[in-house]
């Protein structure tokens, strides 16, 4: 009988542990029917980003649990909550399954090495999109002078230093001598 564990992962502090619980229900019910033995807690990273490892202490811990030979299968409720940096992932995972012989199984998606490498790469374009959307959408609001949150990169608020009420900020490049060190095309915001 296999021993398997669960790795569960969700990325915002504005979702729940009701994710966690969720997705740790159905890897166990994936494992017994799979006739897999769980060994231990699930290995949860809360309110951590899936865009690289550094940072995710439940994962490296599975990591190093793993090259010690505590386990055999990691249960995954899907690819991408193990991570969603295509680079990353594809390392983390050849090494356990090439070199400790570990398997690494979604309890939701099919299980096949080019299947879930195409899952990976789908979620790091999937946040690199997202981020970009982010981003614009803070300059946008920057520009207009109805951001309620800090200033993003560039910018500056003026008035109040208040975050609660809206301030136009301006572009900070021709102000800052910090930035005077950082090329002209990095300072001025994204049109």
């Amino acid at each position: 009988m296999s021993r398997a564990v669960i790795y569960a992962r969700y990325s915002s502090a504005s979702q729940s542990s009701e994710t966690i619980d969720v997705q740790v229900d159905v890897c166990r019910r994936y494992a017994l029917r799979q006739g897999y033995k769980l060994s231990g807690d699930p290995y949860v990273d809360e309110a951590r980003t899936g865009t690289t490892v550094v940072g995710r202490d439940a994962f490296s811990r599975m990591m190093d649990d793993g090259r010690a030979g505590l386990f055999d299968v990691v249960l995954v409720y899907m690819f991408d909550r193990l991570g969603r940096s295509f680079l990353e992932m594809v390392e983390a995972v050849g090494e356990l399954e090439t070199v400790y012989d570990i398997r690494v199984e979604s309890a939701t998606e099919i299980n096949d090495p080019g299947v879930r490498n195409f899952f990976f790469s789908i979620a790091d374009i999937f946040s690199r999109k997202l981020s970009e959307r982010v981003r614009e959408s803070m300059h946008a609001r920057a520009r207009e002078g109805t951001l309620k949150i800090r200033a993003p990169y560039g910018y500056t608020r003026e008035g109040t230093s208040s975050s609660s009420s809206p301030t136009r900020p301006t572009s900070c490049a021709t102000s800052s001598t910090a930035t005077s060190r950082v090329p002209a095309a990095a300072r001025s915001p994204r049109t």
